[in-house]
């Protein structure tokens, strides 16, 4: 193939999912679309949501969870909340705000569109972390001029909940020949790394994985150049010389490396991980498998986030389509409330770490109806 699976996706959002009025858009007049992926439900402040919300970061503030998502719902940077990493509602507006959008407008530099009196952009699984009194959102955004090339930017704010603002006159990573995507902020002994991955399939080779040493504020990268941490298998591999969304822990000294392998709306798309020696690797993969594949209920789960509740007890948010799905519906009356819509929904999956150090899903947490009525604290 001559584009990533990952530049497949910009094909998908721009000409086969992105519209006005619900019809299909030349290429050029894709500037003019709306971003967000048809069937996706709108984001109701403070109302449960279980709709479209891919790439998902998680984040702990007090008794509080926050999940960040990919562009969708027409909002820059979608906001979920919970309690109990099961039930999960759009966050509720910031006061004095008139969206539950928490980055109002991307930077200046990148692509956008007006929606309505907005301007949306295209953004790409974000990352969000407390950094020197303030939180800092990484987030993959389009560059303008280049049909599909994306490069990382950050945005700050003095919340969790927004708005974060990006006041950046250029992006923070962007190889010249390719773009980079699925920025993690990481954070080990004070020492603030970015992970992310190259579209290095557009330039006739296996996508790569990084990670590059910030500045203590997270805004800036240092003047060491990045460090190579794994690079995708072939074609006769469940990754087919694809590798992606980065996300990186510390658990029991260990650090772990999970990714998404394969096409991102096939039914092989799926989560894998590596065992690293440190942050900069180097990393190496302990099975040939995947950690979470496709199975009986769900299709192609990926864009794997990996945190600890407060307890550190491992878990693992990602997406996943429902089973009998892959890609978007082509029609806007879909919605993701009703039967036949296909959305790439969040779960939360409990991992085991054995003696051995290898994982094991212990719970792909799949059926969030099931979960008692009573919202327990997670610890």
């Amino acid at each position: 193939m001559h584009l990533s699976v990952s530049s497949l996706r910009h094909v998908v959002v721009l000409l086969a999912c992105l519209c006005v009025v619900g019809v299909l858009v030349p290429a050029a007049q894709a500037q003019t679309s709306r971003p967000d992926p048809f069937g996706s439900d709108p984001f109701r402040a403070g109302l449960p949501y279980r709709g479209d919300f891919p790439d998902p970061a998680v984040l702990r503030v007090g008794r509080t969870w926050f999940a960040y998502a990919t562009t969708t719902g027409g909002l820059n940077l979608p906001v979920l909340t919970s309690h109990d990493l099961v039930r999960w509602r759009a966050d509720k507006q910031r006061r004095g705000a008139d969206s539950p959008d928490a980055m109002p407008a991307v930077a200046r530099w990148a692509w956008s569109r007006p929606v309505g009196d907005r301007m949306v952009g295209m953004n790409w699984a974000p990352s969000v972390a407390r950094i020197a009194g303030q939180y800092v959102a990484a987030y993959a955004t389009r560059l303008p001029g280049h049909r599909f090339k994306m490069c990382i930017s950050v945005a700050t704010s003095a919340s969790a909940r927004g708005p974060f603002v990006d006041r950046s006159h250029a992006p923070l990573v962007c190889p010249r020949r390719r773009g980079a995507i699925d920025p993690q902020l990481l954070i080990e002994h004070h020492k603030v790394w970015l992970l992310y991955k190259t579209e290095d399939i557009s330039i006739g080779r296996p996508t790569r994985l990084w990670v590059q040493r910030l500045g203590a504020r997270g805004l800036h990268a240092t003047a060491a150049a990045p460090t190579k941490l794994l690079t995708a298998r072939g074609p006769a591999t469940w990754e087919n010389q694809v590798v992606e969304n980065p996300s990186m822990i510390v658990v029991h000294g260990r650090h772990y490396l999970f990714y998404s392998g394969n096409g991102w709306g096939s039914k092989q798309y799926a989560v894998g991980y590596a065992l690293c020696d440190g942050v900069k690797g180097p990393c190496q993969r302990p099975t040939t498998t995947p950690l979470i594949a496709t199975n009986a209920q769900i299709n192609g789960p990926g864009g794997g986030f990996a945190f600890l509740t407060k307890r550190g007890r491992l878990r693992l948010a990602y997406h996943a389509w429902d089973k009998g799905f892959t890609h978007y519906p082509r029609s806007d009356r879909c919605r993701g409330t009703e039967k036949g819509c296909a959305q790439r929904r969040m779960h939360v999956a409990r991992l085991h770490v054995g003696a051995d150090g290898l994982l094991s899903a212990a719970d792909l947490g799949l059926e969030p109806a099931r979960a008692p009525k009573r919202v327990a604290q997670v610890n």
